[in-house]
């Protein structure tokens, strides 16, 4: 996932790439600037947290204001492009901001990655709560006594 914090008067005209170790090129995620579909609209305004997550249920495209939570990204690449890859490297975020006169601020930026390290996971013996085991040990000894005493 990515995570920007911003501030800016029109979120219409961003451009949002990634770009990863491994690949070539950039990942699209945001394509709100397009010369042939001209899609600015100077009033959709973002103010606050957004975060692009390819399982979000919210495609950005169908979000309304303030634009703040978790949405799937609109550009021609996904994030899942970018699944399987190691974390190792030099990564790259690059925000295109395509129209002069309306401004902005970047405030914060994270990536957040789920690293596979191949380990194998533990397995665990189920262990039984205390109250458990002493049942079964009084039970075990009055079979037994009984047993030994006839």
């Amino acid at each position: 996932d990515i995570a920007l914090n911003l501030e800016h008067s029109s979120f219409c005209d961003f451009q949002i790439f990634v770009g990863s170790p491994e690949l070539e090129g950039d990942t699209i995620l945001i394509n709100y600037y397009d010369d042939f579909i001209n899609r600015f609209d100077a009033y959709r305004q973002i103010s606050g947290w957004i975060i692009l997550d390819e399982e979000s249920i919210f495609d950005i495209d169908q979000s309304w204001e303030p634009y703040m939570g978790l949405f799937r990204p609109n550009g021609d690449d996904r994030l899942r492009r970018l699944y399987g890859q190691q974390s190792r490297g030099w990564w790259r975020i690059e925000i295109y901001d395509a129209r002069f006169y309306d401004t902005g601020l970047i405030k914060d930026i994270r990536l957040d990655m789920l690293i596979d390290t191949g380990a194998e996971t533990l397995k665990l013996s189920v262990i039984p709560e205390p109250a458990t085991v002493l049942l079964f040990a009084v039970g075990a000894a009055f079979a037994f006594k009984s047993r030994c005493g006839s």
